[in-house]
C-alpha cells in the first residue's frame, strides 16, 4: 500500500483530496493541528465524515500527527511515504492594508514559511512533493497565462497571491534537487453533483450580500422575488473560473499518481467559463433578485437614477462586501492548461457552470444560510 503525507487535510479541497486518496487504497498520514478542544483525529474525522457519512476511521488507511508547518519540521521520517501533497494554506484575502500589517505577516508565514518547512523535509528524505498554489499567482495580468509562467513583473491584489507566488518561486528554485509539481486551481466551488460545500468564501462571498439582504427586506415586505435597482460595478466581460471541488480533487489526483508531473505546473482551472455578466444574471435569476444594473467599470456609459434612499444605501453596502473580490471580477485572463491536457487528455474537462450547476450550488448555500447556519432564519 502507498503512503501519501497531506498538509491541510482538515480543509475544504485537503478533506476531499484525502477521501480520494483513501478510497483508491492509499494510506494517508495527515499532519494537522489540535485546534482548541478538538484533536487533529476528531478533526479529520469530522471533516472527511462531512463528504462521506459513511466514513469510518481505519488504522490501516490513515494516521494523524500534530504538526504545526510554521514551525521546523522533525527530521525524523516516521514510515514509508511515497508523496508529499502540501494543501494547507492561509485564504485569507486581508492583510493589503496598512494597519493590517499582522494579517499579512501572518499569511506569509503559513503559506511561504510553512511551504519552505515542508520543503526541506521533502529533500531531507527525498521525497516528491506536489504543491497546492493558485491560479491567481498571475496577480494583476490579463490575456492569455500559461502554466509555465510565473515572475512576469505582475503586481498582486492581496498578501494571499504574493504568498503563493513566492512559494512557487522558491519550489521553482529547488525542482533540480527533488521531483516537484505545482497545481494551480482558480476559483473552487461546491461539489457538482450535490452542491456541497464546506466553505463560503470566493463565489460564494460575491453573492452572499444578496441572500442577506434579500433575506432581511422579503422577511420585512413579504413575497420570493427581491427588487434591487441598483448598479453593480464590475467588468461583465471578465471571465469567472469556477471548478468543482470534485474535479480539483480528481484532477490533482490524476496528476500525483500518473507519475509524469515533476517539474510542471499545472492550472486546473475552467476552459470554457461564464463572463462575470453571464454568471450574475444567472445566479441572480436563481436567487429571484431582480432590476439590477451591471454597470461596466471600463466602458462606463450613463448610471441609471436611484428610486429612493434605500437603494443607494443597499448599493454602498453590496459595493464594500465586493472590494476583496473585486480583481476577480474585472480582469479579463484565459488560463492556458497545455501541461494539464497533455498528461491526462480528455480527461481533463472541468463540468460546464450551466444554470443547473448554479442552482445546486446556491440552493446548498441557501440551505446552510450562505455559512451562517447559527442565525435566527
Amino acid at each position: 500500500m502507498k503512503t501519501i503525507l497531506l498538509t491541510g487535510g482538515v480543509g475544504f479541497l485537503g478533506s476531499r483530496l484525502a477521501l480520494k486518496f483513501i478510497n483508491s487504497g492509499w494510506a494517508v498520514l495527515f499532519w494537522a493541528r489540535n485546534k482548541g478542544s478538538e484533536s487533529v483525529e476528531e478533526r479529520i474525522t469530522k471533516s472527511l465524515g462531512f463528504w462521506d457519512p459513511n466514513y469510518t476511521r481505519s488504522q490501516i488507511q490513515q494516521e494523524e500527527v500534530n504538526v504545526d508547518i510554521t514551525k521546523p519540521l522533525p527530521k525524523i521520517k516516521l514510515k514509508d511515504i511515497n508523496v508529499i501533497v502540501h494543501c494547507a494554506a492561509s485564504i485569507s484575502f486581508r492583510g493589503q492594508e496598512e494597519n493590517d500589517f499582522l494579517e499579512r505577516e501572518n499569511i506569509l508565514k503559513i503559506n511561504f514559511g510553512g511551504t519552505k518547512n515542508v520543503l526541506d523535509f521533502a529533500l531531507e528524505f527525498g521525497i516528491p512533493l506536489h504543491y497546492i498554489s493558485t491560479a491567481y499567482v498571475a496577480g494583476d495580468r490579463e490575456g492569455k497565462i500559461f502554466e509555465d509562467e510565473l515572475d512576469c513583473g505582475q503586481k498582486f491584489h492581496n498578501p494571499y497571491e504574493e504568498s503563493k507566488f513566492l512559494a512557487e518561486k522558491m519550489l521553482r528554485e529547488n525542482m533540480g534537487r527533488l521531483p516537484i509539481a505545482v497545481h494551480r486551481p482558480s476559483i473552487i466551488v461546491g461539489d457538482s453533483v450535490t452542491g456541497q460545500t464546506s466553505t463560503f468564501t470566493g463565489f460564494y462571498g460575491v453573492y452572499r450580500i444578496f441572500h442577506l439582504l434579500k433575506k432581511r427586506m422579503t422577511a420585512e415586505k413579504g413575497g420570493d422575488d427581491f427588487s434591487l435597482p441598483i448598479n453593480l460595478f464590475c467588468n461583465p466581460a471578465s471571465e469567472s473560473n469556477l471548478v468543482p471541488v470534485d474535479f480539483v480533487a480528481d484532477t490533482i489526483f490524476a496528476l500525483v499518481t500518473k507519475g509524469e508531473s515533476a517539474g510542471k505546473t499545472f492550472h486546473i482551472t475552467n476552459e470554457s467559463p461564464p463572463n462575470f455578466g453571464e454568471l450574475t444574471e444567472k445566479t441572480l435569476k436563481i436567487m429571484r433578485v431582480k432590476d439590477f444594473f451591471l454597470f461596466d467599470v471600463e466602458n462606463p456609459s450613463f448610471v441609471p437614477g436611484y428610486k429612493d434612499k434605500i437603494a443607494k444605501a443597499m448599493e454602498r453596502i453590496v459595493k464594500n462586501e465586493w472590494e476583496p473580490y473585486f480583481p476577480y471580477i474585472s480582469r479579463r485572463r484565459v488560463f492556458d492548461c497545455r501541461n494539464a491536457r497533455a498528461i491526462l487528455g480528455d480527461a481533463f474537462k472541468a463540468p460546464q457552470i450551466t444554470e443547473d450547476l448554479l442552482k445546486k450550488l446556491l440552493d446548498y448555500a441557501t440551505d446552510k444560510n450562505f455559512g451562517r447556519e447559527k442565525e435566527e432564519r
